[in-house]
């Protein structure tokens, strides 16, 4: 961003320790952060479960859903509001429009120079994945989806509707719903007329879930001019947004 960073969601392994945390917060430039977690599954959020809280004390603004069952979820959470305050935001879903999932009682809308950020809030139920919060991040030419553990359904049905389609030539790119899993899409809808650019499935080698599904793979590696995996690269995956 302009004066700092926006972070959406924070995973890493599981079994990474407090020091190996503290070498990889170190090697990004993350400062006066925004903060959006999608949901409270640990291997979105894990990075800020640190004892000397390192990334926790860098957040300047905080989103996440309030849906949320793991004592450690609510810690943190509680944490969060309590340094916050009033630039902590916790989303219920039960307030949303269900005829639009970005009209909350408090416009989600956040302008960034000439980038756009929206908010898709998902269905008030009881699943953490479904009721989270997914990002697009729109330029000119350029979009950008962060999907979180939403399903298939909800991000090719529902999302995709929200994207800011300022120009028909708008390259368009999305973090894979749910690390691969689930069902694959049907189909791209027959009103999408932006180019399907990059597709990148976060992921890990030798999960225990199986992930990523063929079929879901097979989806992306047709219709999207690249897909790629974090289990396959050694180092960042780059999109720039122009």
């Amino acid at each position: 961003l302009n004066n700092g960073s926006l972070l959406f969601d924070c995973g890493c392994d599981w079994h990474y320790n407090c020091t190996e945390i503290e070498t990889i917060l170190s090697e990004k430039n993350i400062k006066d952060t925004v903060l959006i977690i999608s949901h409270w599954d640990l291997d979105h959020y894990k990075l800020i479960d640190t004892p000397n809280l390192t990334l926790l004390n860098k957040v300047e603004f905080a989103i996440f859903p309030s849906i949320m069952y793991s004592l450690t979820s609510k810690r943190i959470a509680s944490h969060l509001i309590g340094q916050l305050g009033d630039r902590c935001w916790v989303i219920s879903p039960a307030k949303c429009d269900n005829s639009d999932r970005l009209k909350l009682e408090t416009p989600l809308y956040f302008p960034f120079g000439e980038n756009y950020i929206d908010l898709f809030v998902g269905k008030n139920v009881s699943s953490t994945n479904i009721s989270g919060i997914s990002l697009t991040v729109s330029t000119q030419s350029q979009a950008l989806m962060l999907t979180g553990d939403h399903d298939s359904s909800q991000v090719w049905n529902e999302q995709i509707n929200y994207i800011r389609a300022n120009t028909t030539s708008k390259d368009f790119n999305i973090v894979v719903p749910h690390h691969g899993g689930g069902k694959a899409p049907q189909s791209v809808p027959s009103f999408f007329s932006l180019n399907c650019k990059n597709a990148i499935i976060s992921v890990g080698i030798d999960n225990k879930y199986g992930h990523p599904f063929k079929s879901v793979t097979e989806f992306y590696k047709k219709h999207f001019g690249c897909l790629l995996m974090t289990s396959s690269f050694y180092s960042d995956i780059e999109i720039t947004l122009n």
